[in-house]
């Protein structure tokens, strides 16, 4: 188990039965709000999980429009362990003459092990490239033709790119293949046990406080409690996620914030006088910067202490 992991029982059992029941491929995919946990249920279940033989992807908002680049690092895993095969040579540079993106695919598919599991593990699925996400689908839909026992344990946030991958991964796999979980917040006995960790000398009352202010967040958890020791409170969160927007960005964030409540983009755009795609691209960036949530055709700020800490820094 991850240091410090507390809660997710549920969610866990639910990872652990998918793949151990599974003859052939497998995945679970993990959906939830920035902060929610996401990336300490996938590290802690891949810990939980008896498989060997495992490869790692990240996504990177920086390297979205970089094709290959969320899966290289597992390419050059795959293509080490079979040194003399197709996948190791286009890597290697002896095949570039006539490369096709295809080529890796297939190549990808037949230096994965037919014998025994192997687990890919992804965080911020919605940061991946275009290309790494195909090649992901196409790793699964080769798998379930052949049944090769390949487990995909990925989070992200909710975005029109993760629904496609998900239409996609139901395309492929059947519903006792793939199991999607949304992740909600942590429940107040293990957000309790969490600020106690996070701050040993806190009373209960003051840990199911803090648990409250964070509304079951364990990132926000952290940072209402760490603030005293010198870490950022919620408004330099804030500020560090905003840093480098354009203005178009920072005024859609202050109306929302004002507003209280999630607004339609026809709202939003209507009130600050834009085009409907002018508000859309604001809205996009918030999401990216983890500060608002992607609901279709709305935007709702990702948590009520960033709504606090923008009502601060108003004028």
């Amino acid at each position: 188990m991850a240091p410090g992991f507390v809660g997710r029982s549920a969610e866990l059992a639910e990872i652990d039965a998918r793949f151990s029941r599974a003859e052939g491929p497998a995945a679970v995919v993990v959906l939830g709000d920035p902060g929610i946990g996401k990336t300490r249920l996938l590290a802690a279940s891949a810990e939980e999980l008896h498989v060997p033989r495992r490869f790692k992807l990240v996504g990177y908002e920086v390297e979205r429009s970089v094709p290959f680049a969320a899966i290289a690092p597992a390419l050059r895993q795959l293509s080490a362990r079979r040194l003399s095969g197709p996948l190791a040579q286009l890597l290697q540079g002896e095949a570039q003459t006539a490369f096709e993106p295809i080529r890796v695919f297939e190549a990808a598919h037949q230096a994965l092990p037919s014998s025994g599991p192997t687990l890919l593990t992804v965080d911020d699925l919605q940061w991946l490239d275009d290309s790494s996400l195909a090649l992901l689908h196409y790793l699964v839909r080769a798998a379930a033709d052949e049944m090769k026992p390949l487990f995909l344990l990925a989070t992200g946030r909710q975005s029109p790119q993760v629904s496609r991958f998900l239409g996609s991964l139901a395309s492929s796999l059947s519903s006792e293949r793939l199991s999607l979980i949304q992740l909600g917040p942590l429940d107040r006995d293990a957000g309790v046990v969490l600020a106690r960790q996070i701050a040993s000398e806190l009373s209960a009352a003051a840990a199911e406080d803090a648990w409250r202010r964070a509304a079951g967040s364990p990132f926000w958890l952290e940072t209402v409690l760490r603030t005293g020791v010198g870490g950022l409170d919620e408004i330099g969160v804030v500020e560090s996620r905003a840093r480098g927007t354009d203005p178009d960005t920072t005024d859609l964030l202050a109306l929302v914030a004002v507003a209280g409540r999630p607004m339609a983009v026809v709202e939003a755009a209507r009130t600050l006088g834009w085009p409907e795609e002018r508000t859309n691209r604001a809205a996009g960036v918030l999401v990216d910067r983890g500060l608002a949530t992607a609901d279709p055709g709305s935007v709702k700020l990702a948590h009520d202490l960033i709504r606090a800490a923008v009502m601060q820094t108003l004028p």
